[in-house]
């Protein structure tokens, strides 16, 4: 299975969402945006950073960066999933989690640490659709269904 790769019709990068208090997700082009800058920046991108990257322009130098690769569509993308919330529910600092666009990566950990703090499934969707913008990719909503059954068998 291959990646779904961006096209001139995808939508322009999204604005900020505050998904809990301390946790945002966001585009790597809007992340900037936000009223206050986080002390921890998750890079959820395939590819490493390059340097000059990071820390970001717009971020004080004691920004803490981690790159911690999010797919949706091989075998390796529950355990990458697990990995990714268990770095923002064990951060002790405001974290901001962003991918390219801001929907399939940054969408799909969102709805899992909604889900994670205690929201069904359909709270986890209403409080994302409330954004205004698409659901995640259907192989990453796939993957959120999986990862919820884990929760489910682990309660």
């Amino acid at each position: 299975m291959t990646a779904r790769t961006t096209t001139a019709a995808d939508p322009e990068p999204v604005r900020p969402w505050q998904v809990l208090p301390g946790f945002h997700i966001a585009s790597a082009a809007t992340a900037h945006t936000l009223s206050h800058q986080p002390a921890t920046v998750l890079c959820l991108r395939r590819r490493p950073p390059e340097r000059g990257d990071y820390p970001p322009a717009w971020a004080p130098p004691t920004t803490l960066v981690r790159h911690l690769p999010l797919t949706y569509w091989d075998e390796t993308a529950l355990p990458r999933l697990r990995r990714a919330v268990h770095a923002v529910q064990h951060s002790r600092r405001p974290l901001l989690a962003h991918c390219l666009l801001g929907l399939d990566r940054a969408g799909l950990l969102a709805l899992a640490i909604l889900t994670a703090s205690g929201d069904t499934p359909a709270q986890a969707l209403t409080r994302y659709a409330e954004r205004g913008v698409r659901l995640p990719d259907g192989q990453a909503m796939d993957l959120l269904t999986r990862y919820t059954r884990t929760l489910k068998e682990r309660r």
